[in-house]
């Protein structure tokens, strides 16, 4: 009998954190579950380490090269035979109810194919950093131009380490493999345009932040705010009528001053190439506005 849920974890070089992970899926309350763990040419022992969890439930794929988190999970979804998939990090945990409770979720709407819930922020050693909101109340996201409009604007709001999707809905709307780290906001802007989306406000993961991190590394060289631009802009370009002119200046200030901020946090920490990057960046985001003028919407 095929399992309701597919675990997959995309692991490069996930020591020391990779058992915590592979534990707390181990220790779901829920049992309809299989677990693929999909190693990317680790060089830190994980590939060897993973060997220890096969069992008749968990499978280890090992990639022939590295593909980076995003070619994995296009490997791991061509594996796949359940009708669900949840991903989960390599240094992040599940909450012991955290299938059971989706499960419910899934039932109460069954037309709905993706969702998520909130978490708990943790530090290397496991410490609570954040404290999520945990109140048990569910937002649905209608897929219109406001709802599109809404993630431009805050940025993604889905979270994938922890994310809840039909099989189906990933294979027809992959991820892109040429943004490393800001591929989870592209496919978002891309989902919530065609399907109702459902965020759960229980914290029902724990995700870690820690300095090792590739979103850490993507962060200190300044590659979120490259990427986020071109996604931006990409998107202006697609569906122009769907925004006007007042409102990607509001979309691209934000982005600009998030990028100055970054960019005071690379001078204070002597990164001077990153430096150089945010502030081109900074201005252009200012001028993507104009550029887009001729295109976007008006205001009636």
């Amino acid at each position: 009998m095929k399992p309701a849920v597919t675990f997959v974890i995309p692991v490069y070089n996930g020591l020391p954190f990779l058992h915590e992970a592979v534990a707390s899926i181990l220790n779901q309350t829920a049992t309809e579950w299989s677990l693929l763990l999909i190693d990317d040419a680790s060089t830190d022992g994980s590939r060897e380490a993973l060997a220890r969890y096969l069992d008749e439930r968990t499978t280890v794929q090992q990639n022939p090269r590295n593909f980076g988190l995003y070619g994995s999970l296009s490997v791991a979804l061509e594996m796949v035979e359940s009708e669900w998939v949840a991903i989960l990090m390599q240094d992040d945990h599940l909450k012991p109810s955290y299938l059971e409770e989706m499960l419910t979720l899934a039932r109460r709407h069954p037309n709905i194919p993706v969702i998520w819930a909130n978490e708990d922020i943790i530090g290397k050693e496991g410490q609570l950093l954040r404290r999520g909101k945990d109140t048990s109340r569910t937002e649905r996201f209608a897929p219109t131009p406001d709802s599109w409009r809404s993630v431009l604007m805050e940025g993604c709001i889905w979270t994938i380490s922890g994310s809840f999707t039909r099989v189906d809905f990933l294979r027809a709307l992959p991820f892109r493999t040429d943004l490393p780290h800001c591929g989870d906001y592209e496919w978002l802007l891309r989902a919530i345009r065609i399907s109702p989306l459902l965020y759960y406000q229980r914290t029902l993961a724990e995700l870690r932040e820690h300095s090792g991190q590739a979103s850490a590394a993507n962060l200190a060289s300044g590659r979120n705010v490259r990427e986020s631009y071109s996604i931006i802009a990409e998107n202006f370009r697609r569906h122009p009528a769907d925004i006007t002119f007042g409102q990607a200046l509001a979309v691209c200030s934000r982005r600009a001053r998030l990028a100055l901020r970054q960019m005071l946090g690379a001078i204070a920490h002597g990164r001077v190439k990153a430096t150089g990057s945010l502030g081109k960046y900074a201005v252009r985001f200012v001028s993507l506005p104009m550029k887009c003028r001729s295109t976007i919407a008006q205001p009636r």
